[in-house]
């Protein structure tokens, strides 16, 4: 087809098809289907309307001349097949009013605006690369332009933008099917909307480079990235529907003011890092305010994350959300958040949460809690948290369910001796596991946790020593005991529970005491020199006294705190250790 003027074609199927009509186009409407083995073009435009196209081979090395498509009917579409040996590249204008564009095939993805000039129109309609993807880069003299309103871009595999000239109003970019893929923009480009929707199985990923979205970005199913370094700029709503994931892996989340993170049921949100590369959820500006949400059935495990420009419910756990135990908000960092009757972190669902080495700076943006639950549901424990606006001096707590803590939630004690003199405690929320750990003679180690205690090959207690160990049911550790332990004293061989030793020569009594207590000698020689020394769990000297020949001797503790104390005794060569409970 070729001279002036418009020509029109039927439905045909054509050996190869030539267009060469450098002042006009050739149409093809009402209901017309055209096949061609082979697609040549010269010059001109192939306007599809209300009928079909389909080129099994281009003959051209890319996308060569310009296409338009659709006008009234959503069936209608044009099919570019290219072998796997030449490219795919825009050399030319493709316009979209309806219908679906494919192009299949082709050595690579597909570049605009870098060795031809470029341009793609768009209100509604889709445009799909199926087996490449899709790369726009200005490279002088060429460059790439767009009007795009609507419609959808899709593609397997990636689409990175460096083009000023790729900044649609409205539209979305689609990466589906099952190949890795990524996105990016630069240079003055930017996303409308983008959707994630990729296997459910999560076996393959879209990387996300730095990328901005001025709508809605939205995980429909599988699993996307945002990586160490980069930013996803989001405009409007970031959500992860059923079967989504997004991980954040020392990167960043930046969303505009009013704008909103919600985790939908089924949904994933994990957000990782490390001390010197944390991820963070922001605002773009600190002054934008955005909400963030896991809502009910969706999932969201953190770790080495800073939650920051956060709303007035700040980070928002709502009920039938989960907290994935493993990675509860460890080392996490919740700051600038609204002034007012505000909070930094909501946790309203029923689950038992340890939030370990949370960190809550010095209030400078005039919030009133730090966190809030108001529902008499669950728990959250904060283990080791820090920070001026730590503590419940500043949680919302109606219910009493919010604890705050030193209390490792997890301990092991390996490779350690406990010398003459040493006293210590251990102690941990869920479980103690403890290996290769010796208690010399006049040693004392003290053991309570919460679930479970395990002493593995290599824990010995020898003769004159003394290992205390118990589950607590009232969450109290070593800075506050009471006297229901389980004295364990044994040889090196295997541990054994054993009443207190027969030979002891020294009681106390009364214990426990409120601080007025007697030490008596039971035997019938009284040593000359005694020396006491009493120490509490914390290993402190808390008094120390020595005395001549006497069967008894009083003592008074003033401003001692509540709890278990040990009382050393050293007469001669003998040594003894004896508990004392100091009670209010």
């Amino acid at each position: 087809f070729n001279g002036d003027g418009p020509q029109y074609v039927g439905s045909e199927h054509f050996n190869i098809l030539e267009l060469d009509k450098p002042d006009d186009n050739l149409f093809s409407s009402n209901n017309n289907h055209i096949i061609c083995d082979v697609y040549d073009w010269t010059n001109g435009c192939l306007w599809i309307q209300n009928g079909t196209f389909v080129a099994n081979d281009l003959a051209d090395d890319g996308i060569y001349g310009g296409f338009v498509l659709g006008e009234t009917f959503t069936w209608e579409y044009i099919y570019l097949h290219q072998d796997v040996s030449q490219s795919i590249d825009l050399h030319g204008s493709i316009t979209i009013h309806g219908g679906e564009f494919r192009v299949y095939g082709g050595k690579d993805q597909s570049l605009w605006g870098t060795h031809a000039n470029a341009n793609v129109s768009m209100n509604t309609g889709v445009l799909d690369f199926v087996d490449q993807g899709i790369a726009i880069q200005d490279v002088a003299p060429f460059s790439f332009t767009s009007t795009i309103s609507g419609g959808t871009i899709r593609t397997q595999k990636g689409f990175t933008v460096q083009s000023p000239g790729f900044n649609p109003t409205g539209g979305t970019v689609e990466l589906y099917g099952a190949q890795n893929s990524g996105i990016s923009t630069a240079t003055g480009g930017a996303f409308y909307n983008v959707n994630i929707n990729k296997p459910s199985n999560f076996s393959t990923s879209v990387r996300i480079w730095s990328s901005v979205v001025k709508n809605n970005f939205m995980v429909v199913e599988g699993f996307a990235e945002v990586g160490f370094g980069d930013k996803l700029t989001c405009w409007s709503n970031l959500e992860i529907q059923d079967g989504g994931w997004l991980g954040v892996n020392s990167g960043t989340i930046a969303m505009k003011h009013l704008s909103s993170v919600n985790v939908n049921a089924n949904g994933y949100l994990s957000l990782s890092g490390y001390e010197e590369a944390k991820s963070r959820v922001k605002g773009i500006v600190p002054t934008e305010q955005y909400t963030i949400s896991i809502n009910n059935g969706g999932m969201l495990d953190a770790t080495f994350t800073i939650f920051e420009d956060l709303p007035e419910q700040g980070v928002y756990i709502a009920p039938g959300a989960t907290v994935n135990p493993a990675y509860s908000f460890t080392n996490c960092e919740f700051r600038n958040g609204m002034s007012g009757p505000t909070t930094l972190l909501s946790i309203e669902s029923g689950q038992d949460i340890v939030i370990e080495n949370a960190v809550f700076p010095t209030n400078a943006w005039g919030g009133q809690y730090n966190v809030r639950k108001e529902v008499d549901a669950g728990s959250v424990t904060f283990v080791n948290a820090t920070g001026g606006f730590a503590g419940e001096a500043f949680e919302n707590d109606p219910f009493n369910r919010v604890f705050w803590s030193n209390v490792p939630v997890n301990l092991e004690v390996n490779n350690l001796i406990i010398d003459y003199g040493v006293i210590l405690c251990f102690n941990a929320q869920q479980t103690i596991t403890v290996a290769d750990f010796v208690v010399e003679n006049g040693g004392s180690a003290t053991f309570i946790a919460g679930n479970k205690i395990s002493f593995l090959p290599g824990t010995t207690v020898k003769p004159g020593g003394y290992m205390n160990a118990y589950i607590t049911t009232t969450n109290e550790y070593c800075i506050n005991l009471d006297a229901s332990m389980v004295t364990i004293a044994s040889g090196e061989e295997e541990l054994k529970l054993l009443p207190e030793q027969e030979s002891q020569r020294y009681s106390i009594y009364p214990n426990p005491t409120t601080g007025n207590f007697t030490l008596l000698h039971k035997g019938d020689f009284l040593p000359g020199n005694v020396q006491v020394e009493i120490f509490n769990m914390q290993g402190e000297k808390i008094c120390s006294t020595s005395y001549k020949a006497e069967r008894k001797h009083d003592f008074t503790l003033s401003g001692v705190a509540a709890g278990l104390c040990f009382v050393k005794i050293m007469a001669g060569d003998y040594v003894e250790s004896l508990k004392l409970v100091i009670t209010q």
